[in-house]
C-alpha cells in the first residue's frame, strides 16, 4: 500500500510515501484499515504513522523528518482464566448419551455410548439409579435405537467405513438374536416404526456418497425415506431429497418429515410432500437475517413444535395456517425457550404431556404443563424457570483407558526433551512405565526393569509429542459414527499425539474424544472446546453466560472453551468471568480484526486463535502478550490477513504422490486438497511477516502455539511447521511451540509437551535431525502416544502388543484423472 498526492485541478498525482504499511483488507477489519495521515496545517506537509513511529513527510521535497515521541503506559489487563488442567488417567466415562430414547411405557431409557446400545431401567429418581447394561452386543457400533409401539422390540443402525450399513430390529426380552431389516448396504439413519408397528423407516443414502464427502455437518442431506417391512423385506422408496429424519406421526396418524423446506406433511402412500410450518431463528455469524432452527419436532398433538437452535429448546405453539413461517426472536405465537443450559437429543412423549431431552449423559423429562408461555405480542428469549416436576436420569458408562501397560526403555537416542530450556541430551536413554515417563538420564544410567523390552534408537532423534492446538477434526462423521477415521488415523502417523480442536460445531466430538481414550480408535489424544460460543446464543445477562458454561464443565466433562463473537464487549467479559469463576480456559478470535484481539488479550482471555493482522507487532503489543500470558497460535496455513500460506507448499512441494499421503489418504481428498492450488511467489504472501511476529514473541519469552486448522490431515501439521521457519522463526523454537508451547496453550503442560519423568509418554522419533533442518520432522519413524509405540509409516502397533497396521482407507489407488485421450 502507498501513499499518493492527486492535484485536484490537473488531475496529476504522485507517489508520497511506499510502502506505508501492508493493509487489512483481506482480512476483516471493520475500520483503520490502513495507519492515519493527515495535512499539517499549511498544507505544505503530511504527517503518518509509518514503522511503528510518527513522521512528517515535506510534499514539496518528498524528505521525510522523525517526529519523536514517548509514550508512558500503565495499561490494566484482566485476570488471567489460564488454568492448569490435568489429564484423566482412569477409567473413560462416556460424556454423551446419543439418541436417547424412552420406552413407549416411560419405564426403560435406549442410547448409544461409547459406540453400542445400551438399556437403563427409568426407577425412582430419587433412588439410586441403575447401572445400564448393553444391549445387542456384538454389533457394535450401532446408534440411534427406536422403540416399537408395543416396546417390546428396538430399531437400530449400523455402519462402518468398510462394510456400509444396515437397519436391524431386536426384541428387548433376548427371545431371539438381531435380525436385518434392510435389503442394501448403504449408510441408513434414524430408524422409527409406523404407528402400526408393521413398518420401519429410515433415511437411506449411498455409502460412497458418504464416504466422498469431506466435512460432514447438516442433520439435512441428500437422501430417500424407505420402509421396510418390521420382519425384514425389500425396501420401498417412499420420497426423495434433501430430508432428515426421523420421520414424525401425530396421534390422528399424519406423517412429517423434516426437509430443506421446512417440516413438510408426508403422505406415505405417495411420498407427497407439502410445507407444513417453516421455523427460523438467529444464525451463525456469516449467515444473514433468520436461518432455519437446527432441528424440529411436532408434538402428538400437532399443536406444539419443538424447536433447537443454538443447542437450546424453543417450545411454540403450531401455527394454523398450513405453510406459516415463525421466527423464534419475533414468533407471533405463544413461545418460551425451554432449558437454560442446552439439550443435545429431544423428543415428545407418546402423549405429548411430557418432553424429554438429554445432556451430556443425563436425561431430563420435563413436563409440559410446567412451562410457563410467553403471550404472542410479548415475545422474550428468556429461558422458562427450572420445575420442580422435572425428573432427571444420570446414565453412567464406562470402559478401561488403554495406555501402554508395562516398561520399554529406549536407548542411545538423541533426545530434544523441550525442557529446561530446551535441554537436549546427545545420548540419553528413556524408561517408559505404564504410559508415563519414569526416567530420562545419560546413556546407560538406567537399569531395565525386570521383563522390560528393550528398543535401540541409535542415530534416531526422539522429541515430545507433537501437540496440534488448533486442529479442526472436520473428516469424522456425526451422528452415526465411524470409529476407522482416515483423517484421524493421519494425524499420529506424522507424529501428532494431541489435537485441540478449538470448536468442533457439533457435539459427536465428545463421543470421539472418549473412543479414541478407551482404544476403540486409532489416532491422537483429542481435547476440545465443544462447539464454540457465537453472537446466536443471544446472552443477556451474566447467569446466562454461566449455566451455558457450567453444561461446558458439568455435563460435557470440559475444561477448555471457545468464544467467537459472542456479542459486545460486556458480553465476551461475561464469558471471561463466568470462565474464571469456573475453572474454565477459554481461547478466543479476533475474526481477523486487530482491535478486537486488543480487547480480548486485556481482558484476560487465556488463548488468541488466528494472526494478529496488523503486522509487524511493535513493542507494546508484544510486552502486552507476555505480560498477559496469553497465548499466540498464528494457523499461518490458512488465512492471515493475506493468502493461505497452505497454498505456497502444496504449489511447491505438490505431496499428492508421496507414498505416506497415499497410504493415509483417500485418493478423492488428495486431489480435492493437494492437486490444485493457485502458485504465487513469495513475496506475495503474508505468513513471513506473521511469523516473524511469533518468532518475536518466543524470544521475548511469550507464549507461541502451533495449529494448522485441519485443511491437511497430518502434513498439514509439519507444514505449519515450516511456514514458521520460512518467516524466520528458528527450529527450536518451532519445535518448542510444536510441543511445549502448544501444551501450555491448552491448559496441560503439567502432563504434556515435554520429555521428563512424570510426563506422559508421547514421543515422535525421527530419522534425522529437525534443527539442522524443520523439513526432517517430516521423516517420523515411530510414534509413541500413551507408551504405546506404533509404527509411523503403517501404524502398526510394536509395543506393548504386536498387532497388524489398520488397512488403508477405501479409495486409495494411484489413479489420477485423465481428459478424454490423455
Amino acid at each position: 500500500t502507498e501513499l499518493r498526492l492527486r492535484d485536484l485541478v490537473t488531475g496529476a498525482d504522485r507517489r508520497i510515501a511506499f510502502p506505508i504499511a501492508h493493509d487489512q483488507v483481506q482480512a476483516l477489519a471493520w475500520q483503520d484499515l490502513v495507519p492515519r495521515y493527515a495535512f499539517t496545517p499549511d498544507g505544505r506537509g503530511i504527517v503518518l504513522s509509518r514503522d511503528g513511529g510518527i513522521e512528517r513527510i515535506d510534499l514539496a521535497s518528498g524528505k521525510s523528518t522523525p517526529i519523536p515521541f514517548v509514550a508512558h503506559v500503565d495499561q490494566a489487563i484482566g485476570p488471567s482464566t489460564r488454568q492448569d488442567i490435568r489429564e484423566d488417567r482412569g477409567p473413560v466415562r462416556a460424556r454423551l448419551i446419543m439418541g436417547p430414547a424412552v420406552s413407549p411405557d416411560r419405564r426403560t431409557l435406549a442410547f448409544s455410548a461409547l459406540g453400542r446400545l445400551w438399556l437403563m431401567s427409568l426407577g425412582d429418581p430419587h433412588a439410586a439409579p441403575s447401572a445400564p447394561h448393553a444391549f445387542a452386543p456384538g454389533l457394535d457400533p450401532a446408534f440411534q435405537p427406536s422403540w416399537s409401539p408395543d416396546g417390546k422390540s428396538l430399531a437400530f443402525v449400523t455402519w462402518s467405513e468398510a462394510g456400509a450399513g444396515a437397519v436391524w430390529r431386536a426384541p428387548l426380552d433376548g427371545s431371539a438374536p438381531p435380525s436385518r431389516i434392510s435389503d442394501l448396504p448403504a449408510f441408513y439413519s434414524n430408524p422409527v416404526f409406523t404407528p402400526d408397528g408393521r413398518t420401519v423407516l429410515a433415511v437411506r443414502s449411498p455409502q460412497q456418497a458418504r464416504l466422498d464427502l469431506y466435512m460432514e455437518y447438516d442433520l439435512i442431506r441428500a437422501a430417500s425415506l424407505v420402509g421396510f417391512p418390521a420382519m425384514g423385506g425389500p425396501a420401498r422408496v417412499i420420497t426423495s431429497g434433501k430430508i432428515a429424519g426421523p420421520a414424525q406421526f401425530t396421534a390422528d396418524g399424519s406423517a412429517f418429515l423434516l426437509a430443506d423446506d421446512g417440516l413438510d406433511r408426508l403422505d406415505l402412500a405417495s411420498g407427497q410432500r407439502t410445507l407444513a410450518v417453516k421455523v427460523t431463528g438467529p444464525g451463525w455469524y456469516f449467515q444473514e437475517g433468520p436461518a432455519p432452527v437446527d432441528d424440529l419436532r411436532i408434538s402428538p398433538g400437532g399443536d406444539w413444535l419443538l424447536a433447537q437452535v443454538a443447542q437450546q429448546l424453543h417450545l411454540v405453539a403450531m401455527p394454523r395456517q398450513t405453510g406459516a413461517t415463525v421466527d423464534l426472536t419475533h414468533p407471533g405465537a405463544p413461545h418460551r425457550r425451554v432449558t437454560l443450559a442446552g439439550a443435545d437429543y429431544f423428543a415428545w412423549s407418546p402423549d405429548g404431556r411430557e418432553i424429554d431431552f438429554s445432556l451430556g449423559s443425563t436425561l431430563h423429562i420435563r413436563p409440559l404443563a410446567s412451562i410457563p408461555l410467553d403471550p404472542p405480542d410479548r415475545p422474550s428469549w428468556q429461558a422458562a424457570p427450572p420445575a420442580s416436576s422435572e425428573r432427571t436420569y444420570a446414565a453412567e458408562v464406562t470402559a478401561p483407558r488403554r495406555i501402554g501397560a508395562g516398561a520399554v526403555l529406549l536407548t542411545n537416542a538423541r533426545v530434544l526433551t523441550m525442557a529446561g530450556g530446551d535441554k537436549v541430551l546427545d545420548r540419553a536413554d528413556i524408561l517408559i512405565r505404564d504410559g508415563r515417563i519414569a526416567a530420562v538420564a545419560a546413556s546407560g544410567r538406567i537399569a531395565a526393569p525386570p521383563g522390560a523390552a528393550v528398543r535401540d534408537l541409535a542415530g534416531l532423534t526422539v522429541l515430545p509429542g507433537f501437540i496440534d492446538d488448533h486442529d479442526h477434526i472436520a473428516t469424522v462423521r456425526r451422528r452415526v459414527l465411524g470409529l476407522a477415521d482416515w483423517g484421524l488415523r493421519a494425524r499420529l502417523a506424522w507424529g501428532v499425539t494431541t489435537s485441540f480442536d478449538p470448536s468442533t460445531l457439533t457435539i459427536d466430538m465428545l463421543a470421539y474424544q472418549d473412543l479414541l481414550d478407551d482404544g476403540q480408535m486409532l489416532g491422537p489424544r483429542l481435547r476440545q472446546t465443544g462447539v464454540a460460543l457465537f453472537s446466536m446464543q443471544r446472552f443477556a445477562s451474566f447467569d446466562e453466560v454461566m449455566a451455558v458454561i457450567r453444561r461446558y464443565r458439568d455435563d460435557y466433562g470440559l475444561r477448555n472453551i471457545k468464544e467467537y463473537r459472542t456479542g459486545d464487549r460486556r458480553v465476551r467479559e461475561w464469558v471471561e468471568m463466568a470462565c474464571h469463576d469456573l475453572g474454565m480456559q477459554p481461547t478466543t478470535e479476533g475474526a481477523l480484526s486487530f482491535k478486537l484481539d486488543l480487547t480480548q488479550i486485556i481482558d484476560g482471555f487465556a488463548g488468541n486463535e488466528h494472526a494478529l493482522v496488523a503486522s509487524p507487532l511493535r513493542a507494546d503489543v508484544l510486552t502486552l502478550l507476555k505480560a498477559a500470558r496469553t497465548s499466540y497460535t498464528t494457523t499461518l496455513s490458512i488465512t492471515n490477513g493475506g493468502y493461505e500460506g497452505e497454498d505456497h507448499l502444496v504449489a511447491r512441494d505438490d505431496p499428492r504422490d508421496e507414498a505416506k499421503v497415499k497410504r493415509f489418504w483417500p485418493r478423492i481428498f488428495r486431489d480435492q486438497a493437494l492437486s490444485r492450488r493457485p502458485w504465487r511467489t513469495l513475496p506475495e504472501y503474508r505468513f513471513p511477516a506473521i511469523a516473524a511476529d511469533a518468532a518475536a514473541l518466543a524470544v521475548r519469552g511469550g507464549l507461541v502455539g502451533m495449529g494448522s486448522h485441519g485443511e491437511a490431515p497430518g502434513i498439514g501439521f509439519h507444514d505449519e511447521m515450516e511456514l514458521h521457519a520460512l518467516g524466520g522463526m528458528a527450529p527450536m523454537a518451532v519445535l518448542h511451540a510444536a510441543t511445549a508451547g502448544s501444551a501450555e496453550a491448552i491448559g496441560r503442560l503439567s502432563d504434556l509437551g515435554t520429555i521428563e519423568p512424570g510426563k506422559i509418554a508421547d514421543l515422535v522419533v525421527l530419522a534425522a535431525d529437525p534443527l539442522a533442518d524443520i523439513r526432517n520432522t517430516r521423516r517420523v519413524v515411530e510414534v509413541m502416544r500413551d507408551g504405546i509405540l506404533y509404527d509411523a509409516a503403517s501404524l502398526a502397533e510394536l509395543w506393548p502388543e504386536r498387532r497388524a497396521a489398520p488397512p488403508p482407507p477405501e479409495g486409495t489407488g494411484d489413479e489420477r484423472w485423465l481428459p478424454p485421450g490423455g
